[in-house]
């Protein structure tokens, strides 16, 4: 038997913990591979585009394809290490401000 979702017999609470500060480092590493898997995609995306026989840079299609495929996870993962340093910064600055983000989690108690 049930009890609003949870098994007879249990409570669920409700849970709420304050973020107040990120690691600068682990949220820098997390965008730059999210980045960097962008940047391939785009890289694939442009390869594909540019090798076709109605090309937009006649003569450059496979070599700048092939290219296009190498620099831009590159380009795209620095920007990302760049852009999460940043933001986790500037969210360490801003949380220590205003108090942190509230976040409610539920808890199954027996």
């Amino acid at each position: 038997m049930t009890n609003g979702g949870t098994s007879f017999g249990s409570v669920r609470r409700n849970s709420f913990r304050i973020l107040k500060r990120v690691g600068v480092w682990s949220v820098a590493k997390l965008l730059c591979i999210s980045y960097g898997a962008i940047g391939f995609v785009v890289g694939l995306l442009f390869a594909l585009l540019s090798s076709s026989k109605n090309s937009f840079l006649p003569g450059f299609g496979a070599t700048l394809g092939i290219a296009t495929i190498v620099i831009a996870p590159l380009i795209y993962a620095v920007m990302g290490l760049i852009a999460g340093a940043l933001s986790a910064v500037l969210f360490n600055i801003f949380a220590r401000v205003t108090g942190g983000i509230e976040f409610e989690f539920d808890e199954l108690g027996v």
